[in-house]
């Protein structure tokens, strides 16, 4: 994370493949979150296998990377 990052929102991000319901507002699957994604947003990754491939290409902005 960048020096002075602080996130404007933080996306929990779980697996696609998990046991069990999902946290309230959690997302299960990267490219879903990163859909939802906006400038300035935290995805953070728990434990588990996320399959792929995955094509990222959105960028941030100078004021929200």
């Amino acid at each position: 994370m960048p020096a002075g990052f602080a996130p404007r929102r933080t996306l929990q991000v779980y697996p696609n493949h998990r046991d069990g319901p999902l946290p309230e507002g959690a997302v299960a699957g990267l490219m879903k979150a990163y859909a939802r994604a906006e400038p300035g947003d935290l995805l953070l990754l728990h434990a588990g296998v996320y399959h792929g491939p995955f094509v990222l290409t959105r960028s941030g902005t100078p004021e929200h990377p």
